[in-house]
């Protein structure tokens, strides 16, 4: 477009032209290969926040609530539609924990434990801060989410006709003209591969060997060996009645998942196959949600501590001061 037109089109619409928007809601409008200089507004206002505080004595309850309500979501905007460099985040949590345990640049205090022992829930022996990589997953997840649930939206119709013109999202992979955000929604679709799964409808076209739609976290794919054709669908499994076949699928599967599948409740003739997020009662994707599982994925093959869960639960529901609390969860990671 010519500077006269944008002229033109800026009267009217009655808004002032100018040269180029060099930030909306502190990111930059235009992501290039300088990664750094793109984040590095996120960094400095985390730093500027922190530095102010860092010459108030402030209880370890306050410490909480700052860290939680106001650091750890400055760079929310920016989780939601890029993926945040490692180092950014490393960074990040390197001024947290510094602020948190009382160090300073002149004065090191003792880190009583590690900050990714702090992003473990209060019932694992954590505190509940964010782990802000896997938050950032989660926040990209959500997007993803939108783009398999609105496919008429603009943003969706745009992607898809860059990406993926001919398949669907789930199945498309990335490529070198990708962009930055497309990398980003792939990192995103991690989550939703893991924890969703098709809902069945009565004339369900879902693939039985090659879909996730077991109600089995996090193994949402038919596990028996293949005794059907590899092309055959779900709706194969039903009687003419709109029920399962019954016979059919204790014969086809091993005995837990016939058992699974048989617990399927089966959609009225009207009902489609659709995606559903497995781990909430409406099938809706949240980044809440999301994030647990990210946390129980990365802490599946960890050993557990040596304490068990319901005694730091009964902890955290004393009835006594935060911070005398606060002092047993450190004696108990001396």
């Amino acid at each position: 477009m010519s500077i006269s037109e944008a002229s033109i089109l800026a009267r009217s619409v009655g808004v002032q032209l100018v040269k180029c928007h060099e930030r909306y809601l502190g990111l930059s409008s235009l992501a290039g290969k300088n990664k750094k200089q793109l984040f590095d507004n996120v960094k400095d206002r985390i730093w500027n926040k922190l530095k102010g505080w860092w010459q108030m004595l402030f209880s370890i309850e306050a410490k909480e609530v700052l860290l939680k309500a106001v650091v750890q979501y400055i760079p929310t905007y920016s989780m939601s539609l890029f993926r945040i460099p490692k180092g950014l985040i490393k960074d990040i949590h390197r001024l947290c924990a510094k602020f948190w345990w009382g160090s300073t640049d002149t004065e090191r205090k003792l880190h009583w434990c590690s900050w990714s022992k702090l992003c473990e829930s209060k019932d694992n022996g954590g505190y509940g801060f964010k782990d802000l990589s896997l938050f950032n997953q989660a926040m990209l997840a959500k997007q993803c989410w939108r783009l398999i649930k609105y496919p008429n939206s603009l943003a969706a119709r745009v992607i898809k006709g860059r990406y993926f013109p001919s398949g669907n999202f789930l199945e498309a992979e990335n490529c070198s003209y990708g962009s930055f955000i497309w990398r980003s929604l792939l990192r995103g679709r991690e989550i939703i591969e893991v924890g969703s799964r098709w809902r069945i409808g009565s004339r369900s076209s879902v693939l039985i060997y090659s879909d996730m739609w077991i109600p089995r976290p996090f193994s949402f794919k038919i596990q028996s060996p293949p005794v059907l054709s590899m092309d055959a669908t779900v709706r194969q499994l039903m009687s003419p009645s709109g029920g399962w076949n019954i016979p059919l699928v204790q014969s086809s599967f091993v005995s837990e998942e016939a058992d699974y599948i048989l617990s399927i409740p089966i959609g009225s003739s009207q009902v489609h196959d659709s995606l559903q997020w497995h781990f909430d009662k409406k099938g809706n994707y949240s980044v809440k949600s999301g994030y647990k599982v990210g946390k129980m994925l990365q802490n599946r093959d960890s050993p557990s501590g040596s304490i068990d869960k319901s005694w730091w639960r009964d902890l955290w529901r004393l009835k006594t001061p935060p911070k005398v609390k606060g002092f047993i969860w450190r004696a108990c990671h001396q």
